[in-house]
């Protein structure tokens, strides 16, 4: 039993070591865009290797979404203190800031030939 013991909490300082490292961090050279900014993207026919590139640069990782997600649960409070930010990482984590720029990026091979 002591055994298996030790298996457990070495598995969760593993799993908390590589969530926690360099590794699951969220890539500094941008910052996402906010659902709001999002739901008001005005697609420009023009410039539409730019946007295609910028919406395609803040495409959420999974590993973004899984530390939003935890940062939601572990911080319930953060629905009352910040509500701004508790909807974005709310956004973030389910997967609907995402679906978002997906929608813009058909929407700009659709009306942008």
């Amino acid at each position: 039993m002591p055994a298996l013991r030790s298996v457990v909490v070495f598995g969760t300082c593993v799993i908390a070591a590589s969530l926690f490292s360099g590794c699951a961090a969220s890539r500094p050279d941008r910052v996402p865009m906010a659902h709001d900014q999002l739901n008001h993207f005005v697609r420009d026919c023009r410039q539409k290797a730019n946007q295609v590139a910028m919406l395609q640069n803040m495409r959420q990782t999974r590993d973004e979404r899984t530390m939003a997600g935890l940062e939601v649960a572990s911080n319930p409070l953060l629905k009352y203190v910040n509500p701004a930010q508790h909807q974005q990482l709310q956004d973030i984590s389910s997967g609907q800031t995402n679906w978002y720029i997906d929608y813009h990026l058909q929407m700009l091979a659709r009306e942008c030939p």
